[in-house]
């Protein structure tokens, strides 16, 4: 497949507000996002540690298993742990993100959460960090420090040991945070001395909404099954969708809210593939021009709510991030090591999508243009993608196997 260099977070914004310059919907005014030239470096590795991510985190699952994550809450949740004592740590995650430094990390943690602001009325998006830590315990003064002016975080004295009054305040604050989406966020160890915790919740309307009365159940070919499902069927061929094919899958945009900031990119095997074959060869991100034109995508209804919360410490070590080594962000230079969690959800309708998850790093002491008309059905396993295009980042991946 050919490949198109990245295109700049401000320059696709420019490109999908241009292209329905005569509809409504997209005389939306979008304020940039200024980045110096490291933070853009930075920016412009998102999406490949997004595809990297998704294949490691495939390669541990079967086939048939259906897999969320949010490479960005990943990507913020290190970023807050780079800020630790440890060099070589951050170092590491320096190295997977694509920053110079933690400075970078930082300076560009805080323009995405600025970024999180409702520019579009039919989007509802909102980003939170806090940080939980033993109530014996003091932080240090630059980590608290950064923590408040780049990360906007919360600050949560606990004790880890009273699993139930603990755990019913990180549940309570997940809830808030992604509008009931991820009600229980567990943690099991009660010896913790900190949860770096990032929460994001997204909902998105369709630039061009199914009709229910269009939704028809037909068969899914899933991994494991096939199984009947409630299919959305486009009305007619939307000139607001994009595609791009080749020997081996089709890649397919659907738009949010006005089409200028938000869609959801799906990656469709043809059927000799899989999924997790196209990972390495195929780049959702670098393609022959996604040309504007007469689609008509026709896709499963289907809810995800709640997935099981997922380690990803051995999947950051295939990724060059060794979660095992020791930092610390206390006075007392308790060393700590971390493991990474993860625990998404995802729903997709008529009207939308509706995205949420919460990423965690959680530590303990271990020592002191236009097509022809195209018709497409989503009805075999297939890649999705939601996509930022004003700051350059992915906010849900997922491998959708069976329904």
């Amino acid at each position: 497949m050919k490949k198109l260099p990245i295109l700049s977070a401000i320059a696709v914004c420019t490109l999908l507000g241009s292209c329905n310059s005569d509809d409504s919907k997209s005389k939306l005014e979008i304020c940039p996002i200024m980045l110096s030239t490291p933070e853009s470096r930075a920016s412009e590795t998102h999406f490949d540690f997004s595809n990297e991510l998704l294949g490691a985190v495939l390669s541990e699952y079967d086939d048939d298993t259906n897999v969320l994550i949010s490479p960005v809450g990943v990507s913020m949740a290190l970023s807050m742990l780079a800020n630790g004592e440890s060099q070589s740590l951050a170092a590491d995650i320096c190295n997977l993100l694509g920053a110079d430094n933690v400075g970078t990390l930082n300076s560009l943690a805080k323009k995405i959460g600025e970024g999180m602001v409702q520019q579009d009325p039919q989007i509802e998006l909102a980003m939170a960090n806090s940080i939980w830590y033993k109530d014996e315990e003091s932080l240090t003064s630059g980590f608290t420090q950064a923590m408040t002016d780049f990360y906007g975080a919360d600050f949560h004295a606990v004790d880890f040991s009273d699993k139930a009054t603990t755990q019913a305040l990180i549940d309570n604050w997940a809830s808030d945070h992604t509008a009931g989406k991820i009600k229980h966020y567990p943690y099991t160890n009660p010896d913790l001395f900190d949860m770096l915790v990032n929460a994001l919740y997204f909902h998105g309307s369709w630039y061009a909404p199914y009709s229910v009365k269009n939704t028809t159940t037909e068969e899914f070919y899933g991994a494991a099954a096939t199984t009947d499902v409630a299919m959305m069927h486009d009305s007619d061929f939307s000139a607001s969708g994009t595609v791009t094919r080749d020997e081996s899958c089709a890649i397919i945009e659907k738009s949010f809210g006005s089409g200028s900031i938000y869609s959801v990119r799906f990656v469709l095997p043809d059927p000799d593939y899989t999924p997790a074959q196209l990972i390495n060869d195929v780049k959702f991100y670098e393609q022959d021009a996604l040309m504007f034109g007469n689609i008509k995508l026709n896709m499963p209804k289907f809810n995800l709510d709640e997935q099981p919360k997922i380690d990803l410490s051995e999947t950051m070590k295939k990724l060059g991030v060794d979660m095992a080594k020791e930092t610390t962000i206390f006075e007392s230079g308790a060393a700590l090591t971390h493991q990474l969690y993860q625990k998404c959800s995802a729903s997709f309708d008529e009207e939308g999508a509706v995205i949420a998850s919460v990423s965690s790093a959680e530590g303990w002491v271990t020592s002191p243009g236009w097509v022809n008309k195209s018709e497409i059905t989503l009805n075999r396993p297939f890649l999705f993608y939601i996509m930022d295009h004003r700051l350059g980042i992915v906010l849900l991946a997922g491998r959708i196997a069976q329904l």
